[in-house]
């Protein structure tokens, strides 16, 4: 069995997958786009038996960033996005709007990400891809020896993410 965890909830009114990806060993896990309903990551988080150690994000489509302030303020933990996402992040509150659900306040960014930038799980590497096309900033995260890629809204099965919102690029994706 490796020691690899993945696993996932689907939240919010968009039926987003929020991903904890955890080491089994170090017991310590990554969080992965919490869009919403933190209640619900945290009960993923106490029946693994996980600690998060960080938030690592996709992209910052509302659906995938509406829990990160709630993990930022109860857990103190650091919030990583790619940069090409910044407009997108600071529109938090007009992308609620836009789609009338209610959004939580914007989550400080406590580093921006590039491509080819890993951050440890446990003894081993997750590595960021920059993947533009759904949105400018748009990353898939790739565990090589687990070979494992969460490509958040960049591939769905059997199709790829919309590229009509601002910023998207047919081309680019």
């Amino acid at each position: 069995m490796s020691d690899l965890v993945v696993e996932w909830v689907t939240v919010g009114p968009f039926r987003e997958n929020s991903y904890v990806l955890g080491d089994r060993r170090s017991g310590e896990a990554v969080l992965v786009d919490p869009g919403d309903e933190p209640e619900a990551i945290e009960a993923l988080l106490a029946r693994l038996g996980l600690e998060p150690r960080y938030v690592l994000n996709t992209h910052a489509h509302l659906d995938h960033v509406g829990a990160v302030h709630h993990f930022q303020q109860a857990r103190g933990l650091p919030f990583y996005l790619h940069p090409g996402d910044r407009e997108w992040l600071e529109g938090l509150p007009l992308q609620g709007r836009m789609f009338g659900v209610p959004v939580s306040p914007v989550p400080r960014v406590d580093r921006w990400i590039a491509d080819g930038d890993r951050f440890p799980l446990g003894d081993r590497e997750i590595e960021v891809i920059h993947t533009p096309g759904h949105t400018p900033g748009g990353c898939c995260l790739f565990l090589r020896e687990d070979r494992v890629l969460l490509t958040g809204d960049t591939l769905f099965a059997g199709s790829v993410g919309r590229t009509d919102f601002p910023g998207g690029s047919w081309d680019e994706l």
